[in-house]
C-alpha cells in the first residue's frame, strides 16, 4: 500500500529470510484394537484405568495429577480441570460412563487431589 501511494520505494519485508519451516511432530493416537486391549487388562495391569481415564477426557497425565477432588462432580459427570492452552486451563472436562467407575474409584472427598498416593500402590 505504501508503495503504491509513493510513501517509500522499497519493500523491505521482501529481505527477511524467515527460515525453514519448523517440522511439526506427527502423533499417533491410540487404534481401537490398542484401546480394546487396555479394556481387556484393566483388572490385571496396575493403572491401566488411569490410561483409559487419559484417553477418555484427552488430558495430558500432569493434567490428571493435577485433578483436585474438589473440581469433580460425580452428579453432573464433570470435572474441571487442563492446563497449557488458555483454552484449556480450567476447562469443563465430561466424564463418560464407561471410565466413572475409576473416577469413583479414586474419589475421596478427604483427599485435596482426585488420584494422589494414599489411593494408588506407587
Amino acid at each position: 500500500m505504501a508503495r503504491e501511494c509513493d510513501v517509500c520505494e522499497k519493500n523491505y519485508a521482501e529481505f527477511i529470510d524467515l527460515g525453514e519451516k519448523e517440522t511439526v511432530l506427527a502423533r499417533t493416537t491410540f487404534t481401537d484394537a490398542e484401546k480394546q486391549l487396555c479394556w481387556q487388562h484393566t483388572n490385571d495391569i496396575e493403572y491401566m484405568d488411569t490410561i483409559l481415564i487419559l484417553l477418555y477426557t484427552g488430558m495430558r497425565v500432569g493434567e490428571m495429577l493435577d485433578i483436585k477432588t474438589a473440581d469433580v462432580d460425580l452428579k453432573g459427570g464433570f470435572m474441571r480441570g487442563g492446563s497449557k492452552t488458555f483454552a484449556g486451563i480450567n476447562r469443563l472436562i465430561p466424564i463418560h460412563s464407561k471410565i466413572m467407575p475409576f473416577i469413583k474409584k479414586y474419589y475421596n472427598p478427604n483427599n485435596e487431589y482426585l488420584i494422589t498416593y494414599s489411593n494408588t500402590q506407587w
